[in-house]
């Protein structure tokens, strides 16, 4: 995978929020806004859905889960 790094400014109460976030889900800040970019770009549809491990469910997976709702 080819990792860009990008810098992001936020306001002390944005950070604040992002810390306690990232404290109560067990993550480092900086994995835990790349979880939430990646999950807003995902429900928006600009990426392709990934299972909780960031891993794509493959096909079958994706089925099973239409069929059930």
């Amino acid at each position: 995978m080819d990792n860009t790094r990008i810098t992001i400014s936020l306001e002390q109460r944005e950070r604040a929020a992002l810390m306690r976030l990232a404290r109560s889900e067990l993550r480092k800040p900086r994995d835990q806004a790349r979880y939430i970019i990646r999950r807003e770009l995902e429900r928006i549809g600009l990426l392709p859905p990934t299972d909780d491990a960031g891993q794509k469910p493959n096909q079958e997976e994706v089925h099973r889960e239409t069929d059930q709702t």
